[in-house]
C-alpha cells in the first residue's frame, strides 16, 4: 500500500500519514497513528475533502496535471511541508533542474574535448559548453541559497536562448528531421524552472523581510 508522511509544520516531526490502494482508492489519513479521514474513491479525492484536526483544518485533494498527480494538503490554508503545492518543493524542483542542466553541459563538454567525440563536437559541445554549465551551476546555487528571482530569470533566459539557438541550428541543416524528443524535454525543463518564480514569491510572502529598525 503506497503511503506518504508529512510534518504539520516546517522542521517539525512527522505526524501525518496518507496511504491509499491502487489508483488513489481507499485513501486513509492518519494523524499520530490515529485514523482521522477515509476517502473511498479517487473521484472523491479529486473533488477534495476537509477534516478538523487538533492543529487546524486540513484539506486534501488530488490534482492531476501534465506533471502527474500531486497530493494537495493545505493545513489552515498553507501547504504541508513537502506536499504538492509546497513552495519549497516547487523551488527545489526548479533549482535541481538548473543544476542538472549545468552538470550535463559540463560533463558533455569535457567528454567532447577529452575524448574528441565527433558527434558531440558536431552538435556544439566543447569548452564553451563547460563554461555555460558552470554558469548554470552558479545560478542554481544562487537560486537555492538566496531565493533569487534575478538568478532564476537569468537561468530561464539563458536556457531558453540556448534551446532556441539549438533548434534553429538543427532546422537550418537540410535533410535533418526536427528533434521532437529533445524539444519536448527542453520545454519541460523550462516549465520546471519557471515554476520557481511563483514558489519564490510564495516563500517571500511567508517570511516577509523586516525593514531596518523594525522591532
Amino acid at each position: 500500500m503506497p503511503s506518504r508522511s508529512f510534518a504539520v509544520e516546517p522542521g517539525g516531526p512527522i505526524r501525518l500519514t496518507v496511504s491509499w490502494k491502487g489508483s488513489w482508492k481507499n485513501v486513509c489519513v492518519e494523524l499520530d497513528g490515529r485514523s482521522v479521514l477515509a476517502i473511498p474513491t479517487a473521484k472523491q479525492l479529486k473533488d477534495g475533502r476537509e477534516v478538523r484536526l487538533e492543529p487546524g483544518t486540513l484539506a486534501i485533494r488530488l490534482n492531476q496535471s501534465v506533471f502527474g498527480p500531486a497530493l494537495l494538503l493545505p493545513l489552515n490554508g498553507r501547504p504541508l511541508p513537502k506536499s504538492g503545492g509546497d513552495p519549497r518543493t516547487r523551488l527545489a524542483i526548479a533549482y535541481t533542474t538548473i543544476y542538472f542542466v549545468g552538470g550535463f553541459s559540463i560533463v558533455a563538454g569535457l567528454l567532447t574535448e577529452v575524448f574528441a567525440v565527433p558527434f558531440l563536437k558536431e552538435v556544439g559541445f566543447g569548452w564553451p559548453t563547460v563554461a555555460e554549465g558552470l554558469v548554470f551551476a552558479v545560478l542554481a546555487l544562487w537560486v537555492q541559497k538566496r531565493h533569487s528571482l534575478v538568478g532564476l530569470a537569468l537561468a530561464v533566459g539563458l536556457f531558453g536562448l540556448d534551446a532556441v539557438l539549438s533548434i534553429s541550428w538543427v532546422l537550418s541543416r537540410p535533410g535533418v528531421a526536427p528533434p521532437v524528443g529533445p524539444v519536448i524535454v527542453k520545454i519541460l525543463f523550462l516549465v520546471y524552472m519557471a515554476r520557481g518564480f511563483g514558489a519564490i514569491r510564495d516563500l517571500r510572502r511567508e517570511t516577509p523581510r523586516t525593514t531596518a529598525g523594525a522591532a
